[in-house]
């Protein structure tokens, strides 16, 4: 199995990069391209590999990649590399099915709350959160929470998909959990208290925060997940139908095409959920004062990192190109002006103060991406501080990281099935789960 890498180093951390130029191809043009097989960039770090080159011949080598450099710009631009294939972080994993024979469909969401207790929950689109304790050699799957009679299944990207559970959920036994529900069409956001200590929560405990009018059945969103800061994050797409024909992602008076964010604890009389005085639109007259960023199509799973407080997040393209990208307060990352880096009316509608994606990927790699967690565990230390994230349609699973003087993304390898979830566990530990209720724990090789 191999590793694709792809790096971007910013200008700064070219002055190596020239010289190794330099002394290589000598005087070549900015816009020439340079093979990968004239160029080797030594990075220490690396574990010794097997290179293939772009001729398929196999080079020996420690802490060597190949690289291409495309173009050159302005100090303060990434200068864009890529490098060929090579053995290192795909090796050291593999991703194997774990909690088999459950009767787990559609898997949602993959949680393990900060309790202390080493219960996964399991949350399904037809409405269902199931408990599984790792230490349990029973293979049934105990129902936590049974809300199937609110849920609408009647589309592809309805049901129940999201869930999240208070910071302080060993004391308080409140969880939120995100669903569609029919006639009228709507996002409910909803908490609820767990009085059977993760066996059996209670249905009639459900206290609506938020409902959100959808036009269509599908581009839901559906994570939600408390950040850093104590605050519930909230992914909700365009609303759907093809091109976002209402326009919402652009549009700030709509909590569509947005990641909101919530104070579940602090709120006035008769309202069930405060604003944070932080957020960027906070007592505006025009906008929504829940967004914390807009301009998304679907945002599909997102996650914090828990040494940066970045927060990842991967959006779903139309035709064109997957997303990740970090979020910042008040930004507009694009959509439906934008998809990836690619302008999609021309012209001048497009210069719009967008943030651009961190990474983006093509049809030709994958239809649908699904963002991931960010690695805490202890199995792999090379993957320490990276974002998964992965496709649905290909089963392909990538990790990358910043912040390190260029961007750096591999691919982990495949899995079966069509990926749905990420989740992680108190340990650190990484699941994987599919929309036929497969379950993948990422496990270092002997």
């Amino acid at each position: 199995m191999k590793t694709a890498f792809v790096t971007f180093f910013t200008a700064p951390m070219l002055i190596g990069l020239i010289i190794v130029i330099a002394s290589v191809v000598g005087c070549s043009s900015t816009n020439q391209m340079i093979s990968t097989t004239d160029m080797v960039v030594s990075i220490s770090s690396t574990p010794e590999a097997s290179i293939t080159t772009t001729d398929g011949g196999n080079g020996s080598s420690q802490a060597e990649i190949v690289a291409s450099v495309l173009e050159t710009g302005p100090s303060d631009e990434r200068i864009e590399t890529i490098t060929t294939e090579e053995e290192v972080l795909a090796d050291l994993i593999s991703f194997d099915r774990v909690y088999q024979n459950r009767d787990l469909k559609k898997i949602t969401d993959i949680v393990d709350p900060v309790d202390g207790v080493s219960s996964l929950y399991i949350a399904t689109q037809n409405g269902i959160i199931y408990s599984i304790d790792p230490n349990e050699t029973s293979t049934d799957a105990n129902i936590f929470l049974d809300i199937q009679d609110l849920v609408s299944t009647q589309y592809n990207e309805e049901g129940l998909l999201g869930l999240a559970f208070d910071p302080d959920f060993r004391t308080t036994r409140e969880f939120y959990v995100y669903y569609i529900t029919p006639s009228p069409r709507r996002s409910v956001i909803a908490r609820y208290v767990d009085h059977g200590y993760g066996l059996d929560a209670d249905e009639s405990s459900e206290q609506i925060l938020l409902e959100i009018p959808q036009p269509f059945g599908n581009h839901n969103g559906g994570q939600i997940l408390f950040g850093p800061d104590g605050f519930l994050y909230i992914g909700l797409g365009d609303g759907g139908g093809a091109n976002d024909p209402h326009g919402h992602s652009q549009n700030r008076q709509t909590l569509l095409g947005s990641i909101l964010r919530i104070d579940v604890r602090s709120h006035g009389a008769g309202v069930p959920y405060g604003i944070p005085e932080t957020n960027p639109f906070f007592n505006s007259p025009e906008y929504r004062s829940e967004i914390w960023a807009y301009g998304f199509r679907n945002p599909w799973r997102f996650a914090f990192d828990a040494e940066s407080d970045k927060l990842w997040a991967a959006d779903v393209g139309q035709e064109l190109w997957e997303e990740v990208n970090k979020v910042v307060a008040g930004a507009n990352y694009g959509w439906n002006k934008i998809e990836g880096f690619e302008c999609l009316g021309g012209g001048s509608g497009c210069d719009i103060g967008t943030i651009t994606p961190v990474w983006t990927y093509g049809r030709h790699q994958g239809c649908s991406v699904i963002g991931g967690v960010v690695y805490t565990g202890i199995q792999v230390p090379g993957l320490s501080g990276m974002y998964m994230f992965g496709d649905h349609c290909t089963g392909t699973i990538w990790a990358l990281k910043d912040d390190i003087g260029y961007l750096f993304v591999a691919e982990l390898g495949h899995i079966d099935g069509n990926i749905t979830s990420f989740g992680s566990d108190e340990t650190g530990k990484v699941y994987v789960g599919t929309r036929d209720g497969e379950i993948y724990l990422l496990n270092a090789v002997p």
